[in-house]
This record gives C-alpha cells, sequence and structure tokens, in this order.
C-alpha cells in the first residue's frame, strides 16, 4: 500500500490521492455556482479518477467525513468542481478571480497522477532511478568517515533488487519501459519468446545408382539398395524427408559443391593418409562410417583351413585379382605364400570353387554378398577381419558440404540409435549374410 496524504489545514476540503511519490493534497473551496456546471464538471472528474483506478489499481477516495473535511452537508460537486478561486496575481497587488482555468488545472493533475501511479506500481519496491542518481551525487559529496582504534566503519549492505515484474504484467500497465537494473531479466524473457529456425523439411541425397548391391535401380527404375535404404531409414528417425537422385560417379562431389543435392551416400570411402578418394578435397566434411571395408579370407566349405599367420600360410597358394590392394597386403603380411593372381575377382572365386587355391583374399562384404548367393554356396568366410588402415581405408562415409556440420551430426545420431536397436542389422542382412559395419 502507499502512505496517505495528510489534510491541509484550513481547507474547507481536501481531496487524498494516495500517490507516491509525492503526497498530493488537493484544496477546494465550495461555493455555490451554476449547478448544471457543476454537475458536468463533477461527472467529468469522476470519470477520469475512475480511469485512473482502472490503470493503477490504486485505493481514490473523496473523504465526505473526517479530518480536513467540512461536515456531513459538503456538497462534493461544489467541492470538485466550483469554477472560482481567489488566486494572487503577481504584479498587481489584487486578487483575481479564476473561472474554469481552475478545473483545468485539476485535470492536468490528474493526468500527472495517473502517470505517477502508473510508474509506482512499475518501479513498486525499487528506488526511482532519478532519486538513486540524486543519493549517489550526495553520498560522493560526503567526507570519509573516521576510522578509531576499534576498526573501521562497517559498509552498508548492497540494495537487493525486488523480483522483477512478469513481461505480461508490463504490458497489461500498457508500459512497456522496464525498469534499467531490469534488462538482462527482461532480454532473457523475451528471448525465450524467439523461435527457433524451421528445420529441414527435404534434403536430397545424390548416389551413383550403378554400384550394385550398395545403389542401383531395381526392376521398377526405383533407386534402391544397402546405401539408399540405410539413408532412407536414418532421414525417418531425423524426420525429415529424403529425395534421392542418381548422378555419374566422377560428378558427385561437383554436383554437391554447386548446391545439387544436400549430401552423398554412394560407398564413398573415407580419406586417409597415403589413400585418397573423391571426398578428399576441401570444404567436404563426412559422418561416422556407415560400414567398413575389410580384407578376409574365403575357403571351401569342406576343406580344412590352415591358420591364418605367416607360418600356417607359408607355401600355401592364395587367389587374389591382379593389382589389388588385397594383393599388396597379402604380399606384405603373408611373404612366404604362393599368390595366385587373376585379372578380375570373379576369375578368382572360380577358381577357389574349382579348387586351384587354397584361399581366396578379397573384400570382406563382396565374400559375404557372394557366399551367400548359389554363386557362392561352395566356400565361406575364415579367419578374423584385416582393416589395416593404410591399406582397406577407414570405410564409406556419407559426404556433406563443410557448412552442413548441423545436418552432418543429425546423421550420425540417427545412425548410432539404428545400430543400438537392431535397425542397421536387419537392414544389412537383406543385402549381405552378414553385418558389414
Amino acid at each position: 500500500m502507499f502512505p496517505r496524504a495528510r489534510p491541509v489545514k484550513g481547507a474547507s476540503s481536501t481531496l487524498h490521492f494516495p500517490i507516491w511519490p509525492p503526497l498530493l493534497h488537493l484544496d477546494f473551496n465550495s461555493r455555490e455556482e451554476n449547478a448544471t456546471l457543476w454537475n458536468e464538471c463533477y461527472e467529468s472528474a469522476v470519470s477520469l479518477l475512475i480511469e485512473l483506478k482502472t490503470r493503477t489499481g490504486t485505493n481514490l477516495a473523496f473523504l465526505g467525513e473526517g479530518v480536513g473535511s467540512p461536515g456531513p452537508g459538503w456538497d462534493r460537486r461544489a467541492g470538485l468542481c466550483h469554477n472560482e478561486t481567489s488566486l494572487p496575481v503577481p504584479g498587481r497587488g489584487g486578487i483575481k478571480r479564476a473561472g474554469p482555468m481552475r478545473f483545468l488545472l485539476y485535470a492536468n493533475l490528474i493526468a500527472i497522477m495517473l502517470l505517477a501511479g502508473s510508474l509506482a506500481r512499475l518501479y513498486e519496491g525499487e528506488r526511482l532511478p532519478w532519486l538513486e542518481h540524486r543519493q549517489e551525487n550526495a553520498v560522493a559529496e560526503l567526507p570519509a568517515p573516521e576510522t578509531g582504534d576499534e576498526g573501521s566503519v562497517p559498509a552498508p549492505a548492497a540494495h537487493e533488487p525486488s523480483s522483477p515484474l512478469t513481461l505480461e504484467q508490463i504490458m497489461a500497465l500498457q508500459l512497456p519501459l522496464p525498469n534499467p537494473e531490469r534488462a538482462p531479466a527482461e532480454a532473457e524473457a523475451v528471448a525465450k519468446f524467439v523461435p527457433e529456425p524451421e528445420p529441414r523439411r527435404e534434403i536430397v541425397i545424390l548416389t551413383e545408382g550403378a554400384y550394385p548391391p550398395f545403389n542401383y535401380r531395381d526392376g521398377s527404375d526405383a533407386l534402391a539398395g544397402f546405401d539408399v535404404e540405410l539413408s532412407r531409414a536414418l532421414c525417418e528417425r531425423m524426420k525429415v524427408r529424403c529425395r534421392f537422385v542418381d548422378v555419374p560417379w566422377d560428378r558427385l562431389v561437383p554436383a554437391l559443391r554447386q548446391g545439387d543435392g544436400d549430401a552423398i551416400a554412394a560407398s564413398m570411402l573415407i580419406p586417409s593418409p597415403g589413400r585418397e578418394t573423391p571426398a578428399s578435397g576441401d570444404g567436404l566434411i563426412l559422418t561416422d562410417r556407415y560400414y567398413s571395408t575389410p580384407g578376409r579370407f574365403a575357403a571351401r566349405r569342406n576343406a580344412v583351413p590352415p591358420a591364418a599367420t605367416p607360418s600356417g600360410l607359408a607355401g600355401r597358394s592364395i587367389a587374389v585379382q591382379t593389382g589389388s590392394i588385397h594383393q599388396a597386403y597379402a604380399a606384405t603380411r603373408f611373404p612366404n605364400a604362393k599368390l595366385e593372381t587373376f585379372p578380375s575377382l570373379e576369375e578368382a572365386k572360380t577358381a577357389l570353387a574349382a579348387g586351384e587355391a587354397d584361399l581366396l583374399f578379397a573384400d570382406r562384404n563382396a565374400l559375404l554378398r557372394w557366399t551367400s548367393s548359389g554363386a557362392g554356396v561352395c566356400c565361406r568366410l575364415v579367419g578374423p577381419d584385416y582393416g589395416d588402415v593404410a591399406y582397406f581405408g577407414k570405410g564409406a562415409a556419407i559426404v556433406l558440404r563443410e557448412e552442413d556440420a548441423a545436418l552432418r551430426d543429425a546423421f550420425d545420431a540417427a545412425l548410432d540409435a539404428a545400430i543400438a536397436d537392431g535397425t542397421y542389422a536387419r537392414i544389412s542382412a537383406k543385402y549381405f549374410s552378414g553385418s558389414i559395419y
């Protein structure tokens, strides 16, 4: 509550306005005048006071009886709307009768009190900025306090501001001007209403469409394969729509750079030291690998494979593709083995099936695909995966532009979730006889 004003001594009537600051005392000297003018004036003033109460919530009251009032018979309209008052006029030494101008003065005072009441509500519990500035100047002018032998004078406790008005309260008062001391809090509240950027609704994924079983066109001429199906599953987890576009292998990266697509999912290998790939250029980023590409041995199902060690494979024949990384790795890792080279992987597979070689060393994913088909029913995979990065790389990843780091992170999170809940294994089993992760 605001403090109430004291009545002015000698006044015929006093109107109390509980406004802070300052406390206002308005004196009205009643006089019989035109009744019609009083009624109109009184109704106008009451309308202003009701508006003041509505906007500020303060309790305005005419004191019909009480301290400073003329008694029960006092006419409130006469007290509020008298149209003549004795006012001294400087320079004339006389008295001038002021008519309706007195009421205009009161109307202006009421308007000032309306603003003062609104500011009082806004700064309730806070020191007014101009008063606090004046107090700081006064404190600065005071001499420094003297200290005795017992110790120094303790510093006054810091002023703790009250809780800030909410944004809704400030708007209800129709006063958007905040207390300067509360500006950070209001800015923080307003920031909560700032809408987040609209998420992507569709992303375009580029793929080759000519590298089965990873990406190809099926019987209905639709893009299919492991790359396509896994990418579609990731998009579903990201709650975005993916559209696939096939582009020739040598045009994939240029198309991505010029904005024809948002990502490449085409079994593009991750660059590694000494192993350049199309994704090695500047301005490109990659997701985590979504499948690996290690080497692996295959043997005939009815044969007992030798131990996959340098000594165990000494003198054994190993079929490899001529000029492949698998030939280079086998020659380095198993120097005492007898390497049988063939122009293509298909011919190396045929040699193993016919018993012309003890083992076949090739890409694990290709061997998984072969041994799960009718042509490779003769053979099975044996031994561990060989994943030396210098030879076999880090695997395949989705390629994006450097500025799309947020999309890259979304792909990575979706991939982790797909691996954890078995979605990845289900898709992998559709194209291979085992997981290729």
